[in-house]
């Protein structure tokens, strides 16, 4: 037999109360667990102090167990292992059980009861049980946020009444309202069914609660649970669209498009027939909208992916992509779901436009070397910005890609937006084309590449003017004319440049090309084109000599953008303006002595000298020359090139001889040539000349001491000449007088003097290239030819006295040692002093005579060679003059 008991224990400190419920169990505690003498050892015996009952049990409650106000159950068995109990023994009586604390506590308290009457009969068997549902079922899906009812139907299995019946939801906490109490006993009868419910809103996911039931019979407890579940379905699902796998990317116009339509169930329930479309870009006209297609099913956190193509267009382009799906829950609930996803790219049409101008211009005619300036405007037609934009000219040689030239790059050009670039350069001549090129290699956001280009050429006209004259004289150039013939210049003008010419100017610098005062205008050409000639004219008359006079064309060309430039051609055309002339000079020649009124010796042997000059500036021909008194003038010598012309450096001579008559005597020697110029006019130049002398007797040579006493034969002064007039062997006048002239020039001093210039053979007073002089006044000749001034200690004085007096004998017309003359003038230059710095002596004898001083012992003078120094010794020179003067004879000359 066994008596299920539960105690309820409130332990306070230092104060034991003991109640007992029957019947009303919760936990039971197994036999081996509470026992006398068991495991549990209380600590104390059945019959502990002094206590007579029959069932004393000792029980061990853990640490939870102390402390005032805390409440412990237990429930045990009173049994007898291996027996019934006897009933007599147990019913109507009381029972005890002893608590003892198990962590430590001294306390201990004792609670009891007692056994009534123990029924007889089969024993009672309280059962209980619940039957639990979700909207009628179990495991049903339900939409999140539908309703939800719990029932709850509570049955009596057992075989007693139940009461104290309490239905609690493990969720949803305690819940009253039932229904099936038919007799309203508040006791679950056998034969009832009480039916609780309880409502809510469905959840998403897995949902489980369970209905826990209690009821006791007789304080024996039963008790029955059940769960119910349900899943809150949650459908939901996202959709992607990407255009060729992305949003917003710039593709190609043309290019091919795929949009992919990425559906992903984001719900909690698997879905199945799924539908996808577009809105084709129309979002507001759904009547162009295509399907793009269906997915069966589609299991949670899974998804599928489907495609449409197309291809790109240009500029913003934007479509949706839809999903959309009707879910019904198990219970039939059914909602529309929809996911939309727009996808955008933009349809990039790149695109260029170069617009090339040459100086702001195309066609324009342009003077050739001036600056050009390319202008490259290039412009974004297209509809995306375009990066590091090329621009390339072709040089004006498109056939030939390897002189062409980068202008520039544009390293950034929105769409409608222009750039200029620029190229400088210089025009050439004639039709010049260069092209432009923009270019540009755009790539789109997907990779996909394209090459764009835009051309533009610009052209010019090289202009270069240019003009020729051709200038002649007569027809020709360089041509001799006779002065004083008509000249016709002409002036023929081409236009050497490629474009036409008008109003071009001709003038004429007049011969004067430093003097711009006297230049003349030709005449105006009105228009000249390209290539062609005009030819004009001027006359005048020829000068003599070298005539040049140029002609000049000019022009002032503007191109077509404003440059000037001034054309300009020359021509000289030159001709030799012949002056033909010729010149004879006829000089009398006696001895060594030429010239005109010359006094000559009577039936001395006399000659004539004609020089022929070319005094004009023109070779001549046929040169003749012809004397008036019937003397046969012979040519001589002068033609140095013997071409039969007289040059003009030329001079010939001609000669005829005779014997000197006594008294005045004149002929004239007359000269003609001949000359044709290249336009064969004709000229006979002609030139005569007299020559003249004196035929006298001759006195014959006179010593130093004649000289010396008759100074006034020779003192230049006219008014002493009667004291020798008419006397036998004397010149009819002074020698010094005309013809001679009586003043002579000073070698030295360079002023003009009375005096002798010994030396001067031509006795023209002068020292003559070729000639060398002494010079003494009148007074320094009369005092050297005084005897008393002969100075024996210096013998110059004595080589100069008879100097003077032979130089007196030549001037008296009588043939002299002109070369025994000369040796004693070189002799004397050697030793007296330079005055002049000319490199040779003057004659001066009292000048530095300290230096120059001569005896008579010097070998200068005297020694046994009778050379000194290059000359004779002074003694042999004195020994010849000396001889002369007193014989007037005279050996050969020395040359």
């Amino acid at each position: 037999m066994q008596i299920p008991l539960n105690l309820i224990q409130r332990s306070q400190q230092g104060n034991a109360q003991q109640t007992l419920s029957t019947f009303n169990p919760t936990v039971v505690i197994g036999a081996n667990q509470v026992s006398d003498g068991g495991p549990l050892n209380p600590g104390f015996n059945t019959s502990g102090a002094g206590s007579a009952e029959p069932y004393d049990v000792g029980i061990k409650f853990s640490e939870q167990g102390s402390g005032e106000g805390i409440v412990q159950t237990a429930s045990f068995v009173i049994s007898k292992p291996g027996a019934n109990l006897d009933k007599s023994l147990i019913e109507n009586t009381n029972w005890w059980v002893r608590l003892q604390s198990t962590d430590g506590g001294a306390e201990s308290a004792k609670t009891g009861g007692s056994i009534g009457t123990i029924p007889s009969g089969p024993p009672p068997n309280p059962s209980i049980s619940i039957d639990k549902v979700t909207n009628g079922a179990d495991g049903v899906n339900l939409l999140v946020n539908q309703p939800i009812t719990w029932t709850y139907k509570v049955s009596n299995t057992g075989n007693v009444p139940l009461s104290g019946v309490s239905l609690t939801d493990d969720k949803e906490g305690i819940i009253t309202n039932f229904s099936g109490d038919a007799n309203n006993n508040t006791l679950l009868d056998t034969n009832e069914v009480w039916t609780y419910t309880k409502t809510g809103t469905a959840k998403a996911g897995n949902y489980s609660n369970t209905g826990n039931v209690t009821g006791s019979y007789n304080g024996t407890p039963v008790t029955s649970s059940d769960p119910s579940s349900y899943f809150g379905a949650a459908p939901a699902f996202t959709i992607e669209k990407l255009t060729n796998g992305y949003d917003g990317k710039d593709i190609l116009t043309g290019q091919p498009i795929t949009w992919t339509y990425k559906v992903t169930n984001t719900g909690n329930i698997d879905l199945t027939n799924l539908q996808v479309k577009d809105d084709n870009g129309t979002p507001a006209n759904t009547s162009d909208d295509f399907v793009v297609g269906s997915i069966a099913s589609l299991p949670v956190g899974s998804n599928q992916t489907l495609q449409k193509t197309s291809t790109a267009i240009t500029g913003a382009y934007a479509n949706i992509g839809t999903a959309s799906n009707t879910y019904t829950d198990g219970v039939g609930n059914s909602t529309n779901l929809s996911a939309t996803d727009p996808s955008n790219y933009f349809g990039a049409n790149p695109a260029l436009k170069v617009n090339k101008l040459t100086n702001g211009f195309d066609g324009k005619e342009i003077l050739a070397g001036k600056p050009i300036t390319w202008t490259y405007e290039v412009t974004n037609t297209g509809n995306v910005s375009l990066a590091n934009v090329q621009v390339k000219d072709d040089n004006g040689t498109p056939a030939n890609t390897s002189d062409d030239f980068v202008v520039g790059t544009i390293a950034s050009l929105a769409s409608g937006q222009s750039t200029t670039l620029q190229k400088t350069s210089t025009a050439v001549a004639g039709t010049y084309t260069n092209i432009g090129t923009a270019s540009n290699t755009y790539t789109d956001g997907l990779g996909n590449s394209t090459n764009l280009s835009a051309t533009d050429p610009s052209n010019y006209f090289g202009a270069n003017p240019a003009l020729k004259v051709n200038k002649l004289t007569n027809g020709f150039d360089g041509k001799q004319i006779l002065a004083g013939t008509p000249i016709t210049w002409t002036y023929e003008v081409t236009n050497t440049g490629n474009v036409n010419l008008t109003n071009v100017q001709v003038k004429d610098d007049n011969g004067t090309p430093a003097n711009t005062s006297d230049d003349f205008v030709v005449d105006n050409i009105a228009s000249l084109a390209s290539g062609q000639s005009t030819t004009l004219q001027k006359t005048s008359t020829a000068v003599a000599g070298a005539y040049t006079n140029i002609g000049t064309a000019s022009n002032t060309y503007t191109d077509g953008v404003g440059n000037s430039t001034n054309v300009s051609a020359t021509d000289p055309s030159n001709y030799f303006g012949a002056r033909p002339s010729i010149a004879i000079d006829k000089v009398t020649d006696n001895s060594s002595v030429q010239g005109d009124g010359l006094l000559i010796e009577q039936g001395s042997p006399v000659s004539w000298i004609y020089t022929v000059t070319n005094t004009g500036n023109v070779p001549l021909s046929d040169v003749k020359v012809t004397d008036d008194k019937g003397v046969v003038p012979v040519y001589s010598s002068g033609d140095t090139n013997q071409d039969g012309k007289l040059d003009l450096t030329e001079s010939w001579v001609y000669s005829a001889s005779g014997t000197a008559i006594l008294g005045g005597y004149q002929n004239i020697g007359t000269t003609t040539g001949s000359y044709t110029d290249d336009l064969n006019n004709p000229a006979t130049p002609t030139a005569s000349d007299a020559s003249s002398y004196t035929g006298v007797r001759s006195l014959g040579a006179r010593t130093p001491g004649f000289w010396q006493r008759w100074t006034d034969v020779w003192d230049g002064n006219a008014s002493t000449d009667s004291s020798f007039a008419g006397k036998p062997d004397f010149p009819t006048s002074d020698i010094l007088l005309s013809p001679y002239s009586a003043a002579t020039v000073d070698p030295v001093t360079g002023q003009t003097a009375l005096g002798i210039l010994v030396g001067d053979y031509n006795r023209n007073g002068k020292t003559d290239a070729g000639e060398n002089t002494v010079f003494y006044t009148l007074q320094e000749a009369q005092t050297l030819v005084n005897a008393n001034q002969k100075v024996q200690q210096d013998v110059r004085y004595t080589i100069d006295r008879s100097l003077v007096a032979s130089w007196l004998n030549f001037l008296a017309v009588n043939p002299a040692p002109t070369g025994d003359m000369n040796q004693a003038i070189a002799w004397l230059q050697k030793y007296t002093p330079d005055e002049n710095g000319d490199g040779k002596g003057d004659g001066n004898l009292s000048l530095q005579a300290s230096t120059y001083k001569m005896a008579a012992s010097s070998p200068a003078w005297a020694n046994a060679t009778n050379t000194y120094n290059g000359l004779p010794t002074g003694e042999v020179i004195n020994g010849k003059l000396d001889y002369y003067n007193n014989t007037g004879k005279f050996g050969t000359q020395p040359i």
